[in-house]
């Protein structure tokens, strides 16, 4: 249990990167072609129910799989650290709220009446405290890759040409497989010229 635990904060040590990158994040963050303003605490990362989505200037973006699919985007501040993002609430989500009460103002949603265009003006939703249901499966770390779910295989290990051969790209990072053709594992590069990250299917 003990070797474990070291896995999971080692990983995590290299999965999320240096508070000194983070800061250069100025302004929202852009994912899925939507803008995502900075709103909330700082929380904690969470492997049971966060998983990578893709990156943003450099740093990998993740979602909680709890809340609103594309609401909220988190980006690592440093150690276990993430900022929460918030989308903007405009467009066709005017007036709407996601997941929880948003910390960035919800923009009024046009209604026509009559002929005459007027305004309503979302009123703040009512606070109320809910307990966060518990996730419904413990899958670990876990990536999508040619078409297939790749689960975290343990510790980083050093890349060595002699060892692995190019077999893709996940997210802008390239990925290894073994020389000896192993087809079952696969390892992504967590930091630009750092240690792999082992998957097996």
């Amino acid at each position: 249990m003990r070797g474990f635990m070291l896995s999971v904060a080692f990983t995590m040590a290299v999965l999320l990167p240096l508070k000194s990158n983070a800061q250069g994040v100025s302004g929202p963050v852009i994912y899925n072609g939507q803008s995502y303003d900075a709103a909330g605490p700082t929380v904690f990362f969470d492997p049971d129910v966060m998983v990578r989505v893709g990156t943003f200037e450099g740093l990998p973006l993740y979602v909680d799989t709890t809340v609103e699919p594309n609401s909220i985007v988190y980006v690592p501040i440093g150690g276990a650290e993430l900022r929460p993002y918030e989308l903007r609430r405009s467009g066709a989500l005017a007036g709407t709220g996601g997941s929880r009460a948003p910390e960035t103002p919800i923009e009024p949603r046009p209604v026509s009446t009559a002929g005459t265009l007027t305004t309503v003006v979302a009123r703040p939703r009512a606070m109320r405290i809910e307990s966060i249901p518990p996730p419904h499966t413990n899958a670990g770390i876990s990536i999508e890759f040619n078409g297939s779910r790749w689960y975290h295989a343990g510790a980083a290990v050093v890349y060595s040409p002699e060892r692995f051969v190019p077999a893709g790209e996940y997210h802008g990072f390239p990925v290894y497989a073994e020389r000896d053709g192993r087809a079952d594992r696969i390892y992504v590069t967590a930091v630009r010229g750092g240690p792999l990250v082992p998957y097996k299917k």
